[in-house]
């Protein structure tokens, strides 16, 4: 009986060191699932990800302000980009009236301020813009492909025409040129 006791009392006496091993041992386990999240955070918020999508794009990205309103036709040029040989803008017409505009600005004429001029786009999404039905919108990206080094660019026009369906054919057609500073 002595003998089991004293087993016992090792044991009772062991078991607060084992008890603290285990504490010490998952206490360890779970500061290293919290380092991991905190650097799996940490990775997600540098902005190492967000420059390396920026130096992949090949696109230059020049943000533009210019709007007009003409008797409902909201024309916007939200954004210009530039790579090599090549000049995108993005333009959007919103028809806030209840009658018909036509234009198809993917046939204007873009001005550069290296004497270039380019007439019509090589490509455009949509490929041609036509008729804007009354409460519609069209967000075309025009593409223009130039010779000129696009660095030398600083400035650009760019001409097209709109018809207000509901004039008299003397007062239907707006010519538009937008004269956007780019750097």
């Amino acid at each position: 009986m002595t003998v089991n006791l004293l087993k016992l009392i090792v044991i009772l006496d062991v078991y607060p060191i084992n008890m603290k091993i285990m504490e010490v041992v998952r206490v360890k386990k779970l500061l290293f699932v919290f380092l991991i999240m905190v650097m799996v955070i940490m990775t997600g918020c540098s902005g190492e990800t967000d420059a390396k999508k920026e130096s992949d794009d090949p696109y230059t990205h020049h943000e533009v302000s210019w709007s007009d309103d003409y008797n409902g036709l909201k024309s916007t040029v939200q954004k210009v980009v530039t790579m090599d040989g090549m000049i995108g803008i993005k333009l959007v017409l919103e028809n806030t009236t209840d009658h018909e505009f036509t234009t198809n600005a993917t046939q204007g004429i873009l001005t550069l301020n290296t004497d270039e001029t380019i007439e019509g786009t090589k490509n455009s999404n949509p490929t041609t813009i036509g008729t804007i039905s009354p409460g519609g919108k069209i967000v075309a990206n025009l593409n223009f492909n130039v010779e000129s080094n696009v660095e030398d660019i600083n400035n650009l026009k760019l001409q097209w025409y709109v018809y207000d369906e509901s004039k008299d054919i003397s007062e239907q057609k707006k010519s538009y040129t937008t004269e956007l500073e780019i750097n």
